[in-house]
Order: C-alpha cells, then sequence, then structure tokens
C-alpha cells in the first residue's frame, strides 16, 4: 500500500498491486489473522475506533466493515483511493503521517500500517510510531506489516520488484522502535508461512533460504487497561511464524544428524569392511572347500559309477540265477512229481512183493511143491560129474518132462495157481523165462486130449476164470503157438 505515487500515471500502482500483491480476495483472507485483536477490543468494553494509515485499496477496511466497524483510511495515491470509493469506505487523500500528527492524543483505539512503512524514509518511521503512541487510548495497538528480509527470495528479490520501497526493515529494528517510543511490550509476528513446515523433521536449505514467513507483522500496545492487556497475552507470549535463525538451527540439527549419521555411517562402514574382508576369507576358505568337496564328490562319482556297474552286472547275475533257481524250481517240480509218481510205483511195488511173497510160501505149502521135492533134489545129483549119471539124469529127465508136462497140464487146470507161480518167478528171471518157455513147450509139444482141452475150452466160454488167469492162458498159448 502507498504513502505517495511516484509514478506518472495515477492508476499505475493500483495496476502494480493488483498483479503483484494480490488480490482483493487474497488480502482480505490474509488480514483476517487480526481481526481478534479488534474482536479483544470489543470484548473489553470498545466500540473500536480504527486509522489504517497507507489504506490502498482498503482491503483492511471492507473487512472491518463487513463485521459493523467503521475504520478510517488514509493514502496519498488516488489511483488506490478510487478503489475506497467505489466500495463506500471512509478514505482520506493525505500525507499518513502528517495526518496521524494533527490527531488528538488518545482519540484511536487501533492503528494500523500494512505494507506502508517500507515506503517512508527512517525519520518519518520515527516520528509515525511516536505520533502513535500519542494518539492511542490506553492499552491500545499499533500494527505494522512488511515483507520479511529473513526470506532470501523477499530480500534480495521480491522487495525490490516495487519500485517505491525505499529499504527492507529488520523485525528486530521494528520491534525496538515502539519499545523505545513508549509502548508496554512489542512483539514480531512471522505472517504467510507455508503449511506444515514446522512439524516437518527434515528441513533442507532450500526451506532455510526461502521458506522462511516472507511478511511480519510488529504488534505494539500502549501500557494502561489491564483486561485488555490480559485478553492480547497470547499475540506477545507465543513465537509466531518461520524466522531465519530458528530454520537455521533446525537445519543446523539436521546437519549435525547428518554428521552423526555420517559418522556412523563410516562406523559401520568400517564394520562392514572388516566385516566384508572376513567374508571374503571366509568365501575363500569356504571356495577352497567347496573345490575340495567338488573333488571328492567327482571321485564319489566315479566310485557310485564304478559300484552302479557292478551293480548291473549282480543284477544280470541275479537275473541268470533267478531264472536258473525258476528253472530248478520247475525241475524240483518235475522231480516231486515223478518222486510222487515213483513213490506210488514203490508202494504198488511193494504190495506187489508182498503178494507174491505170500503166493511163494502158499506154493512152498502146495502138494506140487511137495511132490517136485525129490526131483529137484535129482536134479542137483544129475548136475553131478559122471558118465553113468549123466546118462541116468538124461533118462531121469525125460521121465521129469514127462511128469513136468502133467504138472503143466494140472497147472492149466488151476489158472489162478498158475498166475500166482508165474508172479513168484519174477523175481527170478532166467527162472520164469525158462519156465515159460517150457510150459509153453509142454502144452503145445505134446498131445492134449479131448477131455483135457474141454475145461480149458469151457473155462474159457464160460467166462470162470478171472483177468490174470486169462492173461496167463494167453501168454501160454501164445508162446506154445510162437514155439509149434
Amino acid at each position: 500500500m502507498s504513502q505517495q505515487p511516484t509514478m506518472d500515471s495515477a492508476d499505475f500502482y493500483r495496476a502494480f498491486e493488483d498483479r503483484y500483491r494480490g488480490s482483493r480476495e487474497d488480502i482480505s483472507h490474509r488480514l483476517e489473522v487480526y481481526w481478534p485483536v479488534v474482536r479483544a477490543l470489543q470484548e473489553a468494553g470498545r466500540t473500536p475506533d480504527v486509522l489504517d494509515l497507507g489504506c490502498g485499496r482498503g482491503e483492511w477496511l471492507e473487512l472491518l466493515h463487513r463485521r459493523g466497524i467503521e475504520g478510517r483510511g488514509v493514502d496519498l495515491d488516488s489511483g488506490m483511493l478510487r478503489a475506497c470509493v467505489e466500495g463506500g469506505l471512509d478514505a482520506v487523500k493525505a500525507d499518513a503521517c502528517e495526518y496521524l500528527a494533527a490527531q488528538a492524543d488518545a482519540s484511536w483505539d487501533l492503528i494500523t500500517a500494512f505494507h506502508f512503512v517500507e515506503h517512508i524514509p527512517f525519520e518519518q518511521l520515527q516520528a509515525l510510531v511516536r505520533q502513535a503512541r500519542r494518539v492511542l487510548r490506553p492499552g491500545g495497538v499499533l500494527i505494522m506489516e512488511t515483507p520479511n528480509s529473513e526470506n532470501v527470495a523477499v530480500g534480495v528479490s521480491r522487495f525490490y520488484t516495487d519500485p517505491t520501497h525505499t529499504q527492507p526493515i529488520p523485525a528486530n529494528l521494528l520491534r525496538f522502535l515502539p519499545e523505545y517510543h513508549g509502548f508496554s511490550r512489542a512483539a514480531a509476528i512471522g505472517l504467510q508461512s507455508p503449511s506444515g513446515l514446522p512439524e516437518r523433521d527434515r528441513i533442507g536449505l532450500h526451506d532455510v533460504l526461502f521458506d522462511v514467513s516472507p511478511d511480519y507483522a510488529v504488534i505494539a500496545q500502549a501500557s494502561g487497561d489491564g483486561p485488555l492487556h490480559d485478553a492480547l497475552d497470547e499475540w506477545f507470549s507465543e513465537n509466531r511464524g518461520i524466522w531465519l535463525h530458528d530454520m537455521a538451527a533446525r537445519f543446523d540439527q539436521r546437519l549435525q544428524h547428518i554428521a552423526a549419521g555420517a559418522e556412523a555411517a563410516r562406523e559401520r562402514e568400517g564394520k562392514l569392511q572388516d566385516r566384508l574382508l572376513e567374508l571374503q576369507a571366509r568365501a575363500s576358505r569356504a571356495e577352497a572347500k567347496r573345490e575340495t568337496a567338488e573333488e571328492r564328490l567327482n571321485e564319489r562319482n566315479d566310485e557310485l559309477l564304478q559300484a552302479r556297474r557292478e551293480l548291473t552286472l549282480k543284477g544280470e547275475r541275479l537275473n541268470e540265477q533267478m531264472q536258473r533257481i525258476t528253472e530248478l524250481e520247475h525241475a524240483n517240480q518235475r522231480l516231486e512229481s515223478r518222486g510222487s509218481e515213483l513213490e506210488r510205483k514203490v508202494n504198488i511195488t511193494s504190495r506187489q512183493l508182498e503178494s507174491a511173497r505170500a503166493d511163494l510160501q502158499t506154493l512152498r505149502q502146495s502138494t506140487s511143491w511137495r511132490i517136485t521135492g525129490p526131483l529137484r533134489v535129482l536134479m542137483r545129483g544129475l548136475r553131478a560129474p559122471g558118465g553113468v549119471i549123466r546118462r541116468a539124469v538124461s533118462k531121469l529127465r525125460r521121465i521129469m518132462h514127462a511128469m513136468l508136462r502133467r504138472g503143466v497140464r494140472w497147472l492149466w487146470q488151476r489158472p489162478q495157481l498158475a498166475l500166482r507161480l508165474q508172479r513168484l518167478l519174477r523175481g527170478w528171471p532166467a527162472l520164469h523165462d525158462r519156465a515159460m518157455g517150457y510150459a509153453r513147450r509142454s502144452l503145445h509139444g505134446g498131445e492134449t486130449g479131448p477131455a483135457e482141452a474141454a475145461p480149458a475150452a469151457g473155462m474159457r466160454k464160460g467166462r470162470h476164470l478171472g483177468d490174470n488167469a486169462e492173461r496167463f492162458y494167453d501168454a501160454l498159448r501164445n508162446g506154445g503157438q510162437e514155439h509149434g
């Protein structure tokens, strides 16, 4: 806001403010921060009289007007004042410092100067503070807002964008002036600080240089009026805004933290280096062990391959043995079958032998055996050496042959007895063959009468013979036919 225009056109500064200071809505929103001061004056029982020095477009007067308070503004710029007149606000075209000096003592409750003090020389600023102390009522408040040069972007660039600015005013200097000229207390408040920055843990150099509060205000209170003094304590007891020294301290803390972290990181790096060397040594040992293990593994693989080949050969041999065992089992089964058959035949032969022994015993006890006994003795004697005996034996043989033929015919009529005799003689093959041959010759070589043949024919015709007797009869007959 402006005290005196220095440009050729009266509308230049208003156009400049519209572009670079901000819209009316933005400025009104920023000025809301001071409304609690006005409310404190109201709560103290006052109807605040407000004087706005360098009122410009009248944003502060308009905010007060909307809330029922009629303030007065003072400015020299006709273009800026036109906006106040158009809004129906109380604004006077005059030199702000001269207008303030013309006011009566203790005639105002609140004096404001938003972005005004940086437009005037320092001597006028001191006079403004001194006159404000005179015209304020007890407990009255002076508010001066100005760009904060602690913000690097403001201090080296944005401040000088406005050609009507004279020089930046450090916060400590502007706060010192009301204290020096008799105000009971004063405080500097940072404004338009970036949201969230006070709570942020990580502060960078950019934050230190460019995120310090771009504007600040000095609030000074005149002495007297204890209740109003108490109502405004919070404005003077709290550290508001973001200041360069706080940001620098936080940045230093972060640098120290980073340095400590770097030192700890270096220590960790050293330990990690030692650990790395140790791990490399362990890795080398492990590699050597791996190579040794690999060699052993290769040897073991060779052994396994050899064992596998041997196992394959053993498997083949085992298969051959299994096949042999299978063959032996089959042979054993055949042998067991043959053994069973032989056992059966042995049992049959044993039974036949017992039967033959019984038949032999029967034969020995028979009449024919007793009859032929002397013949057997005689035959043994005939076989003795000597010519006479030989002749006698020959004669006797003829007699014996005749008797034997009669015996054969006698046996012929008794087939069962003849069959038993045949079975008995099988135990002596030579004797059996001779007896059978003799029986055949006797049957077919001699004459058989009708009376003798009739019984035999009748026995065959009537089937009085058993199976064994018939087989004996057929054997004798066939043998007789062969020799006949």
